[in-house]
C-alpha cells in the first residue's frame, strides 16, 4: 500500500509538473509575442519644427534602446501618429518612456502571430539592428546601374528637428564589383543634401556597405534657401545662405553666380535622393 501511494505521488507529481511547465510556456509565448502597435499622441500646440524634434527623439529613443522598430510617422494638427512593431514584454517600458515626456498617448495593439520565443526575440534585435545607423556609415543606393554610393555625415538637431546629413561621391562602378571602401570616400565628394537615412534602410532603396570615420575637422557646408516658391515668381529677390545653423542664415537678396553653385536646402523624399545619386537633380524646382 505504501509502495502504490509513493507510485501515485511521483505520477501527480510529473503531472503537475509538465502543467506548470506548459502554463510557464504559454506565459512566456504571450509576453514574447510580436505585435503591431499604433500610437495617438495628442500635442496641444500648433504645428511647429518641436514636432519634427519630438518625432526623432521618440524614434530614436525606442531603436536605440531596441525597444521597438518604427514603421512609420504621421504628423498632423495637433497629433502625431506612430506605427511601432515592438514585443508584448516591451511594450510597458514604450508606454513608461512616452509619459517620461510628458505627454499623453493612445494605444492600439494587433497581434501578428504566435511564434516560438527564441524566433520573436532574434526578430526584435535584427529588426532594430538593422536600423541603428551611426556617422561615417557608407551605403549602396539601390539602382539598375551603376553602383553608387553615399555616406552618412551627421544628424543636425538644429534643422528640421534633426534632419540627416549625407554627402556623394565620384565613384562608381559596374554592378557586379565590389568596391573597397577606400575607394569610394577617396574619388571626392559631388555634393551634400538632407534627407532621412533610416527610412531608405527600412524601405530597402539603400543598404549599409561599411563605415569610413567622418574627418576630424569636418566643417559645415554652406547651403541656400528661398521663401519663394516658382509657381509664384520666376525670379527670387530673397535668398539666404547658412551652415550648420539655419537661425544663423544670410541673406543674400539676388542669387549670383557666386552662389548658385551652393545645394538648395531641405529633407529630400527617397525618390527624391534616389535621383539626385542617378543624376545630380533632385527634380525640385526653385526660381532662379
Amino acid at each position: 500500500m505504501e509502495f502504490l501511494s509513493i507510485i501515485i505521488g511521483i505520477i501527480m507529481g510529473g503531472f503537475v509538473f509538465v502543467i506548470r511547465r506548459q502554463i510557464n510556456r504559454r506565459i512566456r509565448r504571450w509576453r514574447f509575442r510580436i505585435v503591431i502597435v499604433n500610437v495617438t499622441i495628442n500635442i496641444d500646440k500648433p504645428f511647429s519644427n518641436q514636432y519634427l524634434k519630438l518625432r526623432h527623439t521618440i524614434e530614436d529613443t525606442l531603436e536605440s534602446r531596441k525597444l521597438a522598430e518604427v514603421l512609420g510617422v504621421g504628423i498632423g494638427e495637433k497629433f502625431m501618429d506612430l506605427k511601432i512593431r515592438c514585443s508584448k514584454i516591451k511594450l510597458s517600458e514604450i508606454k513608461l518612456f512616452i509619459s517620461t515626456l510628458g505627454i499623453e498617448a493612445l494605444y492600439k495593439v494587433n497581434n501578428i502571430n504566435s511564434l516560438d520565443l527564441d524566433n520573436n526575440e532574434r526578430n526584435v534585435v535584427s529588426l532594430n539592428n538593422r536600423s541603428n545607423i551611426k556617422p561615417g556609415d557608407i551605403f549602396e543606393v539601390k539602382l539598375k546601374t551603376p553602383k553608387k554610393y553615399f555616406q552618412f555625415v551627421l544628424r543636425n538637431d538644429d534643422y528640421m528637428g534633426g534632419g540627416y546629413l549625407i554627402r556623394s561621391f565620384n565613384y562608381e562602378c559596374a554592378m557586379e564589383h565590389t568596391p573597397q571602401i577606400d575607394d569610394i570616400v577617396n574619388s571626392g565628394i559631388t555634393a551634400y543634401i538632407y534627407t532621412w537615412v533610416k527610412n531608405g534602410v527600412k524601405e530597402g532603396v539603400w543598404e549599409r556597405v561599411g563605415n569610413n570615420p567622418i574627418e576630424r575637422d569636418f566643417e559645415m557646408p554652406y547651403f541656400r534657401q528661398t521663401n519663394d516658391s516658382l509657381q509664384l515668381v520666376k525670379k527670387s529677390y530673397n535668398w539666404f545662405i547658412w551652415k550648420g545653423n539655419i537661425n544663423n542664415r544670410i541673406s543674400i537678396g539676388e542669387l549670383t553666380d557666386k552662389y548658385k553653385n551652393l545645394p538648395v536646402v531641405g529633407v529630400y523624399p527617397l525618390s527624391a535622393i534616389v535621383k539626385w545619386i542617378e543624376t545630380g537633380d533632385t527634380g525640385f524646382k526653385d526660381p532662379d
